[in-house]
């Protein structure tokens, strides 16, 4: 038998709410309001009580170390835990049973399949989390008893997590708000950057502190082009398939099987963007096997530079494969100047009419998409790679599209007998 371990751990006395049952806790706020911690510290304390199979996951994460993980070692380390738990290299087991384990969800899709049996699942970072991603999480995690803890900054109002877990949250929600005015042991260097930011960026003092929706994301790139997209009202669910005319497809490969689709058409002076499937740990083959399922006649696979490479653990390039599979693909070479890829994308844009339920994640990605802001708060020129993917995938479109938009540096095309639009 195990012997009693006595732990004293404080936590702000608004997080006593949490001990209050139910299925989905949500904590949104600002910086400093000790919500990551707060969680932590009660799912460390919950996996003493008994045996829990506990998952910790982020939208993204390409390794541990972008994972809660260092936190809940440094918690068990500060509170002498670690004759109970045993840190490990990707996992925390404890001596009677309990395990916390830290998956990204965006593109591992299977991750999410196989939680079925999870006692407890903590999405940190949710304000990322994806329509597709929170679609199949909330089913997915049915154990009796179980629970699900969401803790979230939010970005902006429309954006998926926000919607889905926040105005329109499961049956059987706690919706807690939190920010540094009510964490007691808000330290004092945050309380100097806080002050800072609010008097010199209100607005981002509101986002970042307070925990309010942004009216745009700080330094995107595309801002301006969607917001204008969705004042012509060319965002809608109306955007419909010509089965008349033909539709390209559009790719990005990128690492990680991080892979990017748009569907296209061109109608009336229009391009008409059908759908994008954004890449979750799937194989080419799921890829193909999805593109062949869709309803659509089929013009050009437009692929860029790097599916002629050969590929770990495959026997042919993905060019080789889309061909065979798909046929009439075209190879879009690489751009030397990332900046004249992006201002193609933008100049194309005002043409493009989204499908706003099919283009969902695809949206959610170029909204996101944003040139890295520095340390001392200045936007860089290099875009930041979160949400390269999607907006890569565009640029491939508008190289293919519209050439003669890259003016010194323009792309070219195998040869191919199908005709744009």
């Amino acid at each position: 038998m195990l012997e009693p371990i006595e732990v004293e751990i404080k936590i702000p006395p608004v997080y006593k709410s949490l001990d209050a049952p139910h299925d989905y806790y949500v904590i949104k706020g600002g910086r400093g309001s000790a919500k990551s911690e707060s969680v932590g510290r009660r799912l460390l304390l919950k996996g003493i009580e008994r045996p829990r199979k506990i998952v910790c996951g982020r939208e993204f994460q390409s390794s541990i170390k972008e994972s809660v993980y260092d936190m809940l070692a440094d918690f068990i380390s500060t509170y002498k835990l670690d004759k109970f738990y045993n840190v490990l290299k990707t996992e925390i087991t404890a001596k009677n049973g309990t395990s916390f384990s830290f998956v990204g969800l965006r593109h591992s899709i299977n991750s999410i399949k196989s939680m079925y049996d999870v006692d407890i699942f903590w999405g940190e970072e949710a304000q990322t989390f994806s329509a597709n991603t929170l679609n199949i999480l909330l089913p997915t995690i049915r154990k009796d008893g179980s629970e699900l803890y969401f803790t979230m900054n939010p970005v902006l109002e429309e954006d998926p997590a926000y919607q889905m877990l926040v105005v329109n949250p499961p049956p059987n929600t706690l919706l807690l708000t939190v920010n540094y005015d009510q964490n007691p042991y808000f330290p004092e260097r945050l309380k100097n950057l806080m002050e800072r930011d609010k008097d010199q960026d209100y607005e981002k003092y509101l986002n970042i502190w307070e925990g309010q929706c942004r009216q745009t994301i700080e330094g995107a790139i595309f801002s301006r082009q969607l917001e204008k997209a969705a004042e012509d009202g060319r965002i809608n669910d109306e955007v419909e398939y010509n089965s008349s005319v033909p539709v390209h497809t559009y790719w990005d490969l990128g690492k990680a099987n991080k892979t990017a689709i748009w569907f296209a058409q061109y109608v009336g002076m229009q391009w008409r963007m059908l759908e994008c499937v954004v890449g979750s740990g799937k194989d080419l083959e799921d890829y193909l096997t999805e593109i062949e399922s869709k309803p659509y006649m089929y013009g050009t696979h437009f692929l860029p530079h790097d599916a002629r490479q050969d590929r770990l653990g495959m026997q042919r390039s993905v060019e080789d494969q889309v061909q065979q599979r798909l046929g009439n693909v075209q190879i879009v070479e690489r751009i030397s100047h990332k900046i004249n890829a992006i201002e193609a994308a933008k100049a194309i844009l005002p043409l493009c009419h989204f499908h706003k339920t099919n283009c969902a994640d695809g949206l959610y990605s170029l909204k996101r998409y944003a040139y890295k802001v520095r340390e001392d708060g200045t936007v860089s020129q290099e875009p930041d790679h979160a949400y390269s993917d999607v907006a890569d995938a565009l640029m491939t479109f508008a190289q293919a599209a519209a050439p003669d938009l890259i003016e010194n540096d323009r792309p070219r095309f195998i040869q191919s007998n199908v005709r744009l639009g």
